[in-house]
This record gives structure tokens, C-alpha cells and sequence, in this order.
């Protein structure tokens, strides 16, 4: 409530002397806005790519097992009619034999998609989520330092105006003194505001530390 009540001064510059200087999370809060514009679309992008890093590694499994368990087509040839028709053995490059060894291609369909996988999610995904959290952290942060932030500037509000109550007493004082008409009450008014302004200086040091 107290928060409320001193964000609610400070917007209408009401209940203030004119020093009262209030304090400020000005740069943290720009700092904050230029994050949030550029955390929104962030978002999108990290679920973007969540659904990339899922289609990929569905497309790799897909592919790995199309090389190993489907049987490539082959050309088939028939020297007469009166004999069967043969298949055609058509060499594979050498260059490129090794992409063609069925131990290599099981070795792909264990690996390859498991593989991408942890890639994009270790050098992609993760440096993502570890920004999103770490502003999620700071915009939280700075939520709770700003309510702390008004409720130290309403005590220093309060702790001004006893001290100015203190200076007005202690003016009367002297001034009731140089007239010779000083009595005692006038000196407990004036030793009570001292203490209320010890007590505000005391309320203001705790509201800070919170």
C-alpha cells in the first residue's frame, strides 16, 4: 500500500516540497524495454526452432532408414526372349563406395539423428532458453527493487518533513529564547522533533535494506 501510495505522489508530483528529489530506476527500466522488444520475438524464434530441431531429426531417421532398409532399383536386362531377364550389377564408384557399405549406413541410422539433435540443442536451443531466463530473472528483479525503491523514497519523504518540522521548532525555540520568552515547552517541542527525526532517519536506513 505504501508503494501505491508513493508511486502515486511521485506520478502527481503532490504531497512534496519542491527539493524532494526522487530516486531513480530509470536506466534499468530502458535497459528492461529494449530486453522485453527483443525477448518477444525471441520466443517465437526458440519455438520455431524446437519444431525445426524435431522436424530435422525426424527427417535424418526418416532418411537413414530409407538408405538401410530400402533395396535400390535395379536394371533389369533380357539378352533374348527364350531366356529370364537378368539384373544389371552397376558398379559403384570408387570415390564414392564408402557412403554406399550397409555398415555405414547402420551406423548413420543409430547416430545421425540423436547426434543433430543434441547439436542443435546444445548450440542453438540452450544459449536461448539460458537469455529467456536470465531476463525473466532481471525483469522479476527489477520489479521488486522498484517497490523497494518507493518505499525507501516515502520514508525519506517522511523523514523531510519532521526534519523541516525540527527546524521550524527549533527556529521557534531560538527565536522564543532571543526574546527571553523561551519556556519548556517550547524546548520538549522542539527535542520531540529531533527524535522523530532520529526515528524517521532509523525507518528510512531499514527500508533501504529491505
Amino acid at each position: 500500500m505504501q508503494a501505491i501510495s508513493e508511486r502515486a505522489k511521485q506520478a502527481l508530483g503532490v504531497g512534496r516540497d519542491s527539493g524532494f528529489v526522487p530516486s531513480s530506476l530509470e536506466p534499468q527500466q530502458k535497459t528492461i524495454e529494449e530486453l522485453s522488444v527483443f525477448a518477444d520475438p525471441l520466443r517465437q524464434m526458440l519455438a520455431s526452432a524446437e519444431q525445426f530441431k524435431d522436424d530435422t531429426a525426424e527427417f535424418l531417421s526418416d532418411s537413414c532408414s530409407f538408405l538401410c532398409d530400402t533395396p535400390f532399383p535395379r536394371l533389369w536386362t533380357q539378352v533374348s526372349p527364350l531366356e529370364p531377364a537378368q539384373a544389371l550389377h552397376t558398379p559403384v564408384p570408387a570415390e564414392h563406395a564408402a557412403w554406399f557399405d550397409a555398415e555405414t549406413h547402420a551406423s548413420l541410422k543409430l547416430n545421425v539423428s540423436d547426434a543433430v539433435k543434441y547439436s542443435l540443442q546444445r548450440e542453438l536451443l540452450s544459449p536461448m532458453k539460458q537469455w529467456l531466463l536470465a531476463y525473466d530473472v532481471l525483469k522479476a528483479n527489477l520489479s521488486r527493487l522498484e517497490s523497494r525503491r518507493l518505499a525507501y523514497d516515502a520514508e525519506r519523504g517522511k523523514l523531510a518533513a519532521a526534519a523541516a518540522k525540527a527546524q521550524d521548532a527549533a527556529a521557534a525555540a531560538a527565536a522564543a529564547d532571543a526574546e527571553g520568552a523561551g519556556d519548556e515547552s517550547s524546548v520538549a517541542s522542539s527535542a520531540a522533533a529531533v527524535v522523530e527525526v532520529a526515528q524517521m532517519q532509523e525507518d528510512a536506513a531499514a527500508a533501504s535494506r529491505e
